[in-house]
């Protein structure tokens, strides 16, 4: 049965996922209002009630999955500059070991 569930949905998030929802539904969801989201979905497709709370719910699960939020002109953090920080501190502290010795 539950794979019976899993195959209807999965025809329904896909959709969901490749086509983007409407503007009014995306600012809906913007303000965090999802049950306005999903009113508006219903009026604008003519979907059941499931069906438009199971692609706002895709969508919202597919946006909550990509990378985190920047503030504009942030930067995403690295660790990779300390690492190469460190390596390049070991390494003047090894040579100039063997330089004075």
């Amino acid at each position: 049965m539950e794979k019976d569930i899993d195959n209807t949905l999965r025809p329904i998030a896909s959709a969901a996922i490749e086509s983007p929802l409407p503007s009014s539904v995306m600012k809906a969801l913007q303000a965090g209002n999802k049950i306005q989201a999903i009113k508006l979905l219903r009026e604008q497709t003519g979907m059941s009630l499931k069906e438009a709370k199971d692609t706002v719910d895709a969508f919202e699960h597919r946006s909550t999955q990509e990378a985190p939020r920047l503030s504009p002109g942030e930067e995403p953090k690295s660790g990779k500059v300390f690492w190469w920080f460190a390596v390049f501190l070991i390494a003047s502290g090894v040579s100039l070991f063997y330089f004075f010795k």
